[in-house]
């Protein structure tokens, strides 16, 4: 007569099955590419929108304004011979 008990057949394999997706869901929202790694600041997204201005250097900025139109050959001229100097 066999023994019938909670790991018979394949039943075992359920809560396995269910570690292994709990496992794969969590690294995918709180993973390196996460949602709540955008927010948290740990990103880890590339793309021109990404802009990071911890990596950017005085001359930099100092293009991306007169680019932008915030101020006028004149002051870039100035400005630019300040900061490389």
């Amino acid at each position: 007569m066999p023994v019938y008990g909670p790991w018979y057949g394949p039943w075992y394999l359920f809560p396995i099955i269910g570690l292994v997706l709990m496992v794969v869901m969590l690294f995918l929202v709180f993973g390196p590419r996460g949602p709540f790694a955008y927010f948290s600041g740990r990103r880890e997204w590339g793309g021109p929108s990404d802009h990071d201005p911890r990596q950017e250097n005085a001359l930099d900025i100092l293009k991306r304004r007169y680019a932008g139109g915030e101020i006028t050959r004149e002051q870039f001229e100035q400005m630019r011979r300040d900061v490389e100097r």
